[in-house]
Parts: C-alpha cells; structure tokens; sequence
C-alpha cells in the first residue's frame, strides 16, 4: 500500500488505516493509551529540561534521551512522523550535550505532540 500523508508529510495516514484494518478497535484503545503515555513522558521531559539539571547529571540526561527515543518508536506505530522526527531530534541534543538547543527541540517537540493529539482524535472519530 503506498504510504498517504497529511499535514505536510507529519501523519501517515495509510499506514494508521492499515494498521486499524489489522487491529481493529484494540488498535483504537492502543492509540488512547499512547496519548496518555506521550502526555505522561512530555510532562516528565519538560519538568526535567526546565529544571536545567541535564549538563549536570549524565544518568539524567541519559534517562531523558531514553524517553525521547521511546516516544519516537511508539509515535511511529501510529504513522506520527511529525512527532517521531521531533523526539528524536530532541534525543539527539540531549545526547550530544547541546544545551542551546535542547529548549528548541522540546518546544518542537511538544507542538508535535499537540498536533498528534488532533490527528489521533480525528482517526479516532473516523473509525
């Protein structure tokens, strides 16, 4: 099935329809738990960065890539390219120790996730 997007390239729709077909109403209630999971790891990501203590703490900011990398690989399981992208580009900044921008990616990162919230919604309602 060739892969449809929307949104600028941010959602695949194809491959959230495919999966649906397989899943069914499970596939659904998999999405709400991911947006509970997604809101769950923001809430723990952005506390953290706030905080600033990431240049101080490598199990920190370890334990925060971690999170961004889980979100990425669970985003990708509805088609939230948008999503994934930002998440792994706010993993590659915690990893690289580049302060400047990790407030760039997170901020990124959780317009992605509001936007993943609508579009999950919308399949959601569709379905």
């Amino acid at each position: 099935m060739a892969a449809t997007t929307d949104n600028d390239g941010r959602f695949d729709t194809a491959l959230f329809h495919e999966r649906y077909e397989m899943g069914g109403d499970g596939y659904l209630e998999l999405a709400g738990t991911f947006v509970s999971y997604m809101d769950g790891e923001m809430q723990v990501l952005t506390a953290a960065i706030e905080r600033g203590g990431l240049a101080d703490s490598d199990a920190l900011a370890e334990d925060m890539a971690s999170r961004a990398h889980g979100l990425a690989g669970s985003g990708s399981t509805f088609g939230l390219r948008g999503m994934q992208e930002a998440a792994l580009q706010l993993e590659r900044t915690i990893r690289q120790g580049q302060q400047a921008m990790i407030r760039a990616s997170l901020v990124q990162l959780e317009e992605e996730c509001a936007l993943a919230r609508e579009f999950l919604q919308r399949m959601t309602d569709e379905n």
